[in-house]
């Protein structure tokens, strides 16, 4: 505890111990008077010299509802801080745990964290769930030049805002999953060069805006699962030009734009399960040329327009099972020259022709192909049935049984 002694008490004192002295030796006062006045300047420079290193002490710094006045390591936070963390004995490798303090823009935890340039694998967790209300200032990522990996999950924070990682030069992979986003503001994920994977999965995002992804030269995979997606802007995805996989499934969609894929000529794979898409229009793929894997399982697909799948000339598997299809136009397959999978399992279809399987009919020759149209024609009047006979996988011809 420090002592602070003011010049007015110290003189006070002085005075009494002169007064009493004057009284009991009289005579002596005058002699002594030189040496209280040069008591008394001591005494006042010594006041003044606490009160100056009491203006030189460190700072008061907020943390959660108190405050402390020096700052600590990033390995040394504790619950006090409104974090904890853990660091490996090269502190490259760090997991935080947040408490249910208000943390500041400026709080020290954010401080610390950004002076730990050692810091490879970042995490942020939440105790309990949901503590940690806003992400992490952009200050924080400044000086962490070595950090590839970050990762926050389980928090309540609603926006990504612009410029979030600070155009970080070294992050490879952003994990976000299970926290509760909401909105991605403009340049959200922008200028990260090297970043190769971002993971949003298991939040609360409705749509995706222009201007939110951009100059991610590396980014290969993006994934959106299980948020509450219900639109996606026209030219969303236009820059990412190496991204090989996407990530849609368990949303609200509810129409599909060829002009929402713009960009993705590198696209490999494209995951569409689950949500409440209706309706495939003219060429709604043809931007995504490289396209081998698409998943439109467990939609409301109903109706698919003849060059739906105009263009994907690499295109391996196509699974639309669990939908509504009735009919499908005989050239629907015509453009798919290396398909080896078709699932087509529980839909509503009544016929299967032999001119819908013409364009695939040397596919359906080959070792591994599949065809899978289990949970169909339930009430079907009139049938074409696929007849099968194994000869390496099936060697298919088509006929006609009359109801």
């Amino acid at each position: 505890m420090k002592l602070f002694v003011s010049q007015e008490f110290a003189i006070m004192r002085l005075k009494g111990v002169v007064e009493l002295r004057e009284k009991r030796r009289p005579k002596m006062f005058l002699l002594n008077f030189p040496l209280l006045l040069v008591t008394s300047f001591v005494i006042s420079l010594s006041c003044s010299s606490f009160a100056h290193a009491d203006t030189l002490s460190a700072p008061e710094t907020e943390v959660g509802g108190g405050v402390f006045e020096e700052q600590v390591h990033a390995c040394e936070l504790t619950e006090i801080h409104g974090m904890w963390c853990n660091c490996d004995s090269s502190a490259e490798d760090v997991k935080c745990n947040a408490w249910e303090y208000p943390l500041s823009e400026n709080s020290p935890p954010w401080t610390a964290i950004g002076d730990l340039r050692t810091v490879v694998n970042l995490e942020f967790n939440s105790r309990p769930a949901g503590a940690l209300k806003k992400f992490p200032p952009s200050s924080m990522f400044h000086k962490l030049d070595k950090l590839s990996i970050f990762d926050s999950k389980f928090s309540k924070f609603e926006v990504i805002p612009s410029y979030a990682f600070a155009n970080s030069s070294s992050l490879s992979e952003i994990v976000l999953r299970n926290n509760m986003i909401r909105i991605l503001e403009v340049n959200s994920f922008s200028n990260m060069e090297n970043v190769k994977k971002i993971n949003l999965d298991h939040n609360s995002i409705q749509e995706i805006n222009r201007e939110v992804f951009n100059n991610l030269p590396k980014l290969e995979n993006l994934f959106f699962d299980s948020n509450e997606i219900f639109i996606i802007h026209d030219f969303a995805f236009k820059d990412l030009d190496r991204l090989t996989e996407l990530g849609l499934k368990k949303n609200n969609l509810t129409v599909l734009a060829r002009e929402v894929f713009t960009g993705l000529s590198s696209l490999l794979r494209l995951d569409l399960q689950e949500n409440l898409i209706e309706f495939l229009g003219d060429h709604v793929f043809a931007d995504m040329p490289n396209l081998y894997d698409v998943d439109l399982s467990g939609n409301q697909i109903r109706s698919i327009s003849s060059s739906a799948f105009a263009g994907l000339k690499n295109l391996g598997r196509l699974s639309m099972q669990q939908n509504k299809i009735v009919t499908l136009d005989p050239p629907v397959f015509s453009h798919l020259t290396k398909i080896y999978h078709i699932d087509l399992k529980n839909n509503a279809l009544e016929t299967l022709t032999e001119a819908l399987a013409e364009p695939i009919y040397h596919n359906l020759l080959q070792p591994g192909m599949q065809l899978l149209i289990e949970g169909n024609f339930d009430n079907a009047k009139s049938l074409n049935v696929l007849s099968c006979v194994l000869i390496s996988w099936c060697v298919c011809k088509l006929t006609k049984i009359a109801s």
